[in-house]
């Protein structure tokens, strides 16, 4: 088995990949700007050289995400895949699509940047791509560890509240999919090293109403009052197709999003 290389290897993903690696006996380098025991702490990923019996999994983002990180990210990239490495998957976002159309959307696709974070994506795809690596576009992740700033991190901490639940808007609708699942993904394309683009996702849409129902009704709360701090319907959908990565990467999601849901919220109150 090839030695895994992860770049961000101390954020929400990066942890999940590498505890799954831990149990699997593969060996992997997890590297970090922070420094956080376990981990391999660099200053610059630029100290890093590959080789022909490594696999990199780019997870990172620059250190500053506003003056000038959109260069930084294709810079950090470019340098990473300067080295010989045996495979290399760049870990993408399903925001590359936008969300103005209503059928879960395919890999195939001619999309253009819509914003500066877009475009930067795109590029980063296009040079794992003109190496023969691997993209994988990531619908909404969820599980254990995952970011504040998640919209289920946001509605799991008002559980508590005696009378209500406040959202930012209830009317986008998102595809969430079970970290787990993700490191599956992960592992799959770490075995069959396919080259191109492949959407990892549920294929289902949930709206941010539905989300706080299904909270509600987990926890056995179904009379709460729900209020979005927007009340103009927003048509924002954003589903992917993924008929074509369970062919190619023999994958297909095992948890639902309801699943996931009580798993977190059990684990939250014991």
């Amino acid at each position: 088995m090839p030695k895994i290389v992860i770049t961000g290897a101390s954020g929400f993903i990066g942890s999940a990949l590498i505890t799954r690696l831990k149990k699997e006996n593969i060996p992997y380098v997890g590297l970090t700007r922070k420094n956080i025991n376990g981990l391999t702490t660099i200053s610059s990923y630029d100290d890093y050289s590959g080789d022909q019996d490594s696999i990199l999994i780019h997870l990172a983002q620059p250190n500053n995400l506003k003056k000038n990180s959109n260069d930084e990210e294709i810079e950090l990239l470019e340098g990473l895949v300067s080295s010989s490495w045996q495979h290399i998957i760049y870990i993408s976002s399903a925001t590359v699509y936008g969300d103005q159309i209503e059928s879960p959307r395919k890999t195939k696709e001619e999309i253009f940047g819509y914003n500066d974070y877009t475009t930067v994506k795109l590029k980063c795809e296009k040079i794992t791509i003109d190496k023969g690596g691997t993209c994988l576009r990531f619908s909404n992740i969820f599980g254990h560890n995952m970011s504040n700033e998640n919209v289920i991190s946001e509605i799991l901490s008002q559980v508590s509240h005696p009378e209500k639940i406040v959202v930012k808007n209830m009317y986008p609708i998102r595809d969430f999919l079970w970290i787990d699942d993700a490191i599956n993904a992960i592992m799959q394309t770490i075995k069959i090293k396919p080259s191109g683009i492949i959407n990892i996702g549920s294929g289902i849409g949930t709206s941010i109403e539905q989300l706080v129902k299904n909270v509600l009704h987990i926890v056995n709360q179904p009379n709460k009052k729900l209020f979005s701090e927007r009340n103009e319907k927003l048509n924002s959908i954003l589903i992917l197709n993924i008929n074509e990565t369970k062919e190619i990467l023999n994958w297909t999601p095992k948890i639902t999003l309801e699943e996931g849901l009580s798993k977190l919220i059990n684990y939250n109150t014991i």
